[in-house]
């Protein structure tokens, strides 16, 4: 290495200051040829160097023959110049063909630098591109045998007396054999099955994690390393194996950093994360659990108004009054298009049902609305679209509130139940649904008239015994299917 490098100090020196003496002679030539060898040295003595520590450290042997074979032919080249140590100022001819002759192999040497260069540089990225080096099975490793011994030994040592040994380094000035003392001490565990697993993994100075922590995985056996070829395969594969996990207790309550992450799922309330507020990316949340902590209060939806398709809310007797529920800004999601609101069932007191209801307003893109478990005596103002009255438009001061009236024309699917106290169903003018459910609702006795249902396809009535009477249809050209079970109608 100390021969390169001396042609490195003769490019850099003696062939320069050669080509400043042709100065005089043709100026702007020689500025050129000047800054293209001031462009080029530097990537050359920076190559050289790090081929070495590369050759010294074993590791693509295969340069130091090209760097032979190129610096074999560069110093051919300088032995035919002829530059003298000072030139005349006179602009003879002889001088200038002097200069020609000279001066093309000069950029001759220049030329062949730097497409050398460039085809090493070549062959190394193609060798580097997956960040990981390899040393054959077939070499076999002479001396060492005391230091490998000894490193085995501690090895053992530490796993006898239950130390957690994250790592053993080696270190030592390049060509001293680290390396090689490595797969030693890896082929003497492996042959003895001193561990339960051994992984022989060598990188290069650039390389990858992700890819340096596949082949690791590899090593221990496909099924380790997921065997999925693409991102979305594994995250697939990922989802499905936590939906079907019914031991996991809790998912970590650090997930609130992920502040990318757009799917999550999981199939039981106490495996909805903590503070799922913070996941603002988010767009998949199957179901919110209200508790009754600061962690998972209603509020923590505020910001998720990336929420799209179904989104079911449980708990609802959680919500302290109408201020905190109108936190859930449900009016600012406009891709969810299936909601589903839950309270606990079996509660003796519904002191709040009706105001939390009434503040959690979704946006009218909504398709399907579920009801369960809803204590109120009435219907929320905007699912009915009652306008407020003068009245109620009045704020403490006396000075009328502006209100916007929703009008809910993409609601086609809506299912009331379970509802102790509901005793009547306004009528449902200003809907256009497909599909009506009420379901166990003891004190309902009377349901509007849905004359203006004219897209009505199903309409189903369960367990509603103080029922009087079904509501008139005039759904002309349709039929609708029909389902009364244990209603008490008189004819």
């Amino acid at each position: 290495m100390a021969r390169f490098l001396l042609i490195t100090y003769f490019l850099e020196n003696t062939l320069m200051k050669a080509l400043k003496g042709f100065e005089e002679i043709d100026p702007r030539y020689v500025k050129r040829s000047v800054k293209a060898l001031e462009e080029v040295l530097p990537s050359v003595h920076a190559w050289i160097q790090d081929t070495e520590e590369r050759v010294m450290a074993n590791r693509l042997s295969g340069d130091f023959f090209k760097l032979e074979e190129y610096v074999a032919l560069i110093e051919c080249s300088l032995d035919k110049l002829a530059i003298p140590g000072k030139l005349p100022t006179s602009s003879t001819d002889d001088h200038r063909r002097l200069f020609d002759l000279n001066l093309e192999a000069i950029l001759g040497v220049l030329n062949r630098i730097s497409h050398s260069l460039q085809e090493i540089r070549s062959n190394r990225q193609q060798v580097e591109s997956s960040g990981l080096g390899v040393i054959s099975d077939d070499v076999k490793i002479v001396g060492r045998v005391d230091d490998v011994l000894k490193i085995v030994e501690f090895l053992m040592g530490s796993s006898t007396n239950h130390q957690l040994l994250h790592a053993f380094p080696i270190v030592g000035m390049a060509g001293l054999g680290k390396t090689a003392l490595a797969r030693s001490v890896c082929e003497k565990v492996s042959e003895g099955q001193l561990f339960d697993k051994t992984v022989w993994i060598s990188v290069s100075d650039n390389f990858e994690e992700l890819t340096v922590l596949r082949e690791m995985l590899k090593a221990l056996g496909e099924d380790m390393a997921g065997g999925a070829d693409s991102i979305g395969e594994t995250l697939e594969h990922l989802s499905k194996e936590l939906i079907e996990c019914a031991s996991l207790e809790s998912l970590p309550r650090n997930m609130r950093g992920l502040l990318s992450l757009r799917h999550i799922y999981f199939t039981y309330h106490h495996q909805m994360p903590v503070k799922v507020g913070h996941l603002t990316s988010l767009q998949t949340l199957p179901f919110f659990v209200v508790g009754k902590d600061s962690d998972s209060t209603i509020q923590e939806l505020e910001s998720l108004n990336g929420l799209r398709g179904q989104l079911s809310i449980y708990n609802l007797q959680e919500v302290k009054n109408k201020k905190e529920a109108e936190k859930a800004n449900l009016r600012g999601k406009t891709k969810i298009y299936k909601l589903e609101f839950v309270w606990r069932s079996g509660r003796k007191c519904f002191k709040n049902d009706e105001e939390v209801l009434e503040a959690l307003q979704p946006h009218s893109n909504l398709e399907t609305l579920k009801i369960e478990h809803y204590g109120g005596e009435k219907l929320p103002s905007w699912l009915l679209m009652e306008i407020p009255t003068h009245a109620e438009c009045q704020n403490e001061s006396n000075s009328p509130l502006m209100t916007s009236v929703q009008v809910f024309n993409s609601l086609q699917y809506l299912r009331l139940e379970d509802f102790p106290d509901l005793f009547s169903i306004p009528d449902l003018q200003n809907l256009s649904l497909k599909g009506l459910a009420i379901k166990h609702c003891p004190d309902l006795e009377y349901i509007g008239s849905l004359q203006n249902l004219t897209s009505l396809e199903d309409l189903r009535i369960e367990v509603c015994p103080n029922l009087e009477s079904i509501p008139i249809l005039l759904v002309s050209g349709k039929s609708v299917y029909t389902m009364v079970h244990r209603a008490n109608l008189y004819p």
